[in-house]
């Protein structure tokens, strides 16, 4: 028996077979890899049902800058037509409701409110806990590239704070696209009160996949950060 002839042999095949399985990994690892998103496709910035019979919901999960780990909820309805600054609006109704370990449960309400010209849509305000007193606006565009953004408007509400409102559309990769809403606040003698970042993983014709809410409390420089999936 040739020893030194079979040791060849099976060194041989074993090199072979790992070299098969690395390949075949190495393959998989390519075809799960995020493909950026064209910047020729045009994406809906709202999706189709939003100023009709939009009602959707999501769990939120998330923590905050010091570690505590929080739970929760948030539900968007459009609601009846009304009036806001003079105009008539269409009225979406935000609930966030949050559970944070050793701290209790909070919830905030907020209504938004757009015009209602389908090809002129802009962002009127809010009421709640803010309500808005005075708004220049500029118009939201309908469809939007990956890379563009925009000024939506600023706000002055109750307490004479300042908030400006703007959007950007950045890549969501393999088809998607991340539309990203910023507001930044600031105080009657323009230091910083807050802001707040809202970014929906969406599809072209608009319908929102994800939700991440991300906002920053300058007082007592607190972040907190909640992530979820929308219901199909």
């Amino acid at each position: 028996m040739n020893t030194k002839n079979n040791t060849k042999k099976y060194f041989l095949v074993s090199v072979l077979i790992l070299g098969a399985y690395f390949f075949a990994l190495t393959a998989a690892s390519a075809a799960n890899k995020a493909q950026p998103t064209s910047t020729s496709i045009k994406f809906q910035l709202f999706p189709g049902n939003y100023f009709i019979d939009y009602d959707v919901s999501a769990s939120l999960t998330g923590s905050d800058s010091r570690g505590i780990n929080l739970t929760g909820n948030i539900a968007e309805k459009l609601l009846l037509r009304t009036a806001f600054l003079g105009i008539r609006v269409s009225p979406i109704q935000t609930t966030t409701a949050f559970f944070a370990v050793g701290m209790g449960f909070g919830t905030a309400i907020v209504t938004s409110y757009y015009s209602t010209n389908v090809n002129v849509r802009r962002f009127v305000g809010v009421s709640g806990d803010i309500t808005t007193v005075k708004a220049t606006t500029t118009d939201i565009p309908v469809r939007a590239k990956i890379g563009q953004s925009g000024i939506i408007g600023t706000y002055i509400d109750k307490r004479n704070f300042t908030s400006t409102l703007s959007w950007q559309l950045d890549d969501g990769f393999n088809g998607l696209a991340k539309l990203i809403f910023l507001n930044t606040t600031t105080k009657p003698s323009g230091d910083l009160d807050n802001t707040f970042k809202t970014t929906y993983l969406i599809q072209q014709n608009g319908k929102r996949e994800t939700v991440e809410l991300e906002t920053y409390n300058d007082t007592i420089k607190l972040t907190v950060t909640l992530k979820g999936r929308y219901g199909q």
